[in-house]
């Protein structure tokens, strides 16, 4: 596998004031004042405050935000007109337990989403599926990691983690029986501190594994995250 840095590519930042999303074809906007209800647990209201990353499911019917400045992910429901484009975005639930500063997402072909945790250093594992406000995390990865913030995963399920603070990348691999450990087999365990060039790894980002070329991308440099 070869590791690129992609520094050249224009990494889209999202506003402090508002977060907008291109969705079919459809700009849809969510205000950070904008109040949406959170179900269960007598969480009537959560507000939007420093989103960062959003992604869909797999059937691409539903949003995952990660909300900053709340510390939750919230779960949006893609609402679509008969034509099947995308109109309006309707919160349904959101999860909270384990989750701090959540930066950066990641969702695997099994339903398992990933929450970068940048604050306390921590990546959680929920079903996506079932997100609700009293989940609790499936699976909690805490070695390695130093202001993590970003998160890829390769064709072998093997997931690598941008350690911004420490100018490294990190690999975990699946365990038997489920979670993740360091991965040995990478750089005898140690984590990656270079490029493919032998260009040293500057406050990684954003990562990004191409399955058709089995390339890693790295965003290096200043990466500017609202925590």
């Amino acid at each position: 596998m070869r590791i690129r840095n992609f520094n050249s590519v224009k990494v889209a930042r999202l506003a402090l004031a508002q977060l907008v999303i291109v969705l079919s074809g459809l700009y849809l906007r969510i205000e950070t004042a904008y109040a949406v209800p959170c179900q269960l647990n007598n969480m009537n209201k959560v507000t939007l405050k420093n989103p960062n990353e959003l992604i869909f499911d797999n059937t691409r019917n539903f949003l995952f935000l990660a909300n900053a400045g709340t510390s939750q992910v919230v779960k949006f429901q893609v609402v679509r007109n008969p034509q099947g484009h995308a109109v309006n975005l309707n919160p349904v639930a959101c999860v909270a337990n384990g989750i701090a500063g959540p930066t950066r997402l990641l969702l695997d072909s099994t339903g398992k989403l990933f929450v970068v945790n940048t604050t306390n250093n921590t990546i959680t594992v929920y079903n996506a599926n079932a997100v609700n406000m009293d989940m609790i995390p499936a699976d909690t990865i805490e070695s390695g990691l130093d202001r993590p913030l970003g998160i890829a995963m390769d064709n072998d399920k093997n997931l690598y983690v941008a350690n911004n603070a420490s100018n490294t990348i990190v690999v975990f691999k699946p365990r038997p029986g489920g979670g993740f450990v360091i991965n040995s087999n990478t750089n005898n365990g140690k984590p990656l501190t270079q490029d493919g060039a032998g260009n040293n790894f500057l406050a990684p980002g954003v990562i990004f594994f191409s399955s058709v070329t089995g390339d890693l991308y790295v965003r290096l440099g200043p990466t500017t995250v609202q925590d």
